[in-house]
């Protein structure tokens, strides 16, 4: 147990690299700038970060917010299914001859992807708080619970999204085209939830903030339903890698 935690921390290591740290600074920096118009009449940190990390309820009807949303939420997802190609295309056989199995090798993956997920939005987090509180220092603090469990369910969305991605790699076999049908999927799924009010039964919204605030629905009901999914995504993604031979999965 031990040693397959120091190899989910050693591969955590290698996806978040000093150069990969900087990029998500710098992605959040950007963000807060894209935004921080926004925060005039903002009084509490708890609605900055519904602000910020708020998302589209539809893909066209703001511009700025879906181009802010696609440049963090994508940029996870382009880390992960990088990291995720990398090692099956590259480092699997070496890795998996000195872990032992392809199921020990694979679920170590999957935790070190997790434990990305939420250390991006951790990291976002504290620069939003600190650049929201050098913009607007009187902010107040309603609720510190309120704020984490934003993160946490943006962690668990995007975790299940990069799981959707990991499939169509493995279908598609090409980690850009994977990458642009995921894309287009969360477009489309964005806007038929918006269009039909039916984001409360779309998997890929419920890392939208502003469709939990619209609509109703709470965190609660989407950790309901992406958990089983993320765990029957589990499944499936490590069926096919261990009944396969890795080097036809990918060509």
């Amino acid at each position: 147990m031990i040693r397959n935690v120091r190899i989910v921390i050693n591969d955590f290591k290698a996806i978040l690299d000093l150069k990969k740290l900087l990029s998500i600074i710098v992605v959040f920096i950007l963000v807060f700038i894209m935004k921080k118009d926004f925060l005039i009449n903002i009084v509490s940190l708890d609605e900055v970060f519904k602000s910020m990390l708020g998302g589209p309820y539809r893909v066209t009807e703001n511009t700025l917010e879906t181009l802010v949303w696609s440049f963090y939420m994508f940029y996870l997802i382009y880390l992960s299914g990088n990291f995720f190609y990398t090692e099956l295309t590259r480092r699997s056989l070496y890795s998996i001859s000195r872990i032992g199995n392809k199921k020990t090798w694979y679920l170590c993956i999957q935790g070190s992807l997790f434990l990305l997920c939420i250390a991006y939005y951790l990291i976002g987090g504290i620069l939003i708080t600190i650049c929201s509180f050098i913009f607007k220092n009187s902010l107040i603090v309603y609720s510190i619970l309120d704020i984490l469990n934003i993160i946490f369910i943006l962690s668990v969305s995007s975790y299940f999204m990069i799981n959707v991605y990991l499939i169509i790699l493995l279908i598609d076999k090409s980690h850009n085209r994977g990458f642009l049908f995921l894309v287009i999927l969360d477009y489309i799924s964005i806007d038929i939830g918006g269009i039909f009010n039916i984001d409360k039964f779309m998997p890929l919204n419920q890392g939208m903030i502003i469709k939990h605030n619209l609509e109703k629905f709470s965190c609660l009901w989407s950790y309901m339903l992406l958990i089983p999914l993320i765990v029957v995504c589990i499944i499936l993604i490590n069926y096919v890698i261990n009944k396969k031979d890795l080097l036809a999965i990918i060509d």
